[in-house]
């Protein structure tokens, strides 16, 4: 909004998940954008380029990809098969105008066991509907001490 993104982000570890919220000032809603997390799910201590860490994709129209989704080396996380996203076990998002997003995301705790890196990346691609993706903006941060 205004040009300018705003992401808050809070990570919260309750019983058996790991609860997320993020919020994004998104002026228009599109059922493509996309919230996207890495975490050390390899738990060699790095946040890896490729399928290692499982990336999550979480779209604002409340599915996910749950096969072949990787981070490429420019930052962009995406899926390499043309399998049709599937409803997410993971998040529910919800959009206020004037507002934007509000993703809510639990992620069991056994999903990253083998973390060891206290780091997590955020990929948030906003789709412009009129140019399609690749030319949507997107921007990417590396969160240290999450836990």
């Amino acid at each position: 909004m205004n040009e300018t993104l705003r992401l808050e982000i809070t990570f919260e570890s309750v019983n058996d998940s790991l609860n997320v919220v993020a919020r994004i000032n998104d002026d228009d809603y599109c059922e493509i954008d996309m919230l996207g997390l890495v975490l050390d799910r390899s738990g060699n201590g790095f946040i890896d380029v490729g399928e290692e860490d499982h990336p999550y994709m979480l779209f604002a129209g409340n599915v996910t990809c749950y096969h072949d989704v990787l981070l490429r080396k420019d930052g962009i996380i995406e899926c390499t098969v043309q399998i049709p996203p599937q409803d997410s076990v993971y998040h529910t998002c919800t959009f206020t105008e004037g507002l934007g997003y509000t993703f809510k995301i639990h992620i069991p705790k056994k999903e990253f066991s083998h973390v060891k890196a206290n780091m997590v990346y955020v990929f948030f691609l906003d789709v412009d509907e009129l140019k399609g993706y690749p030319w949507s903006p997107w921007v990417s941060i590396m969160i240290e001490g999450w836990r």
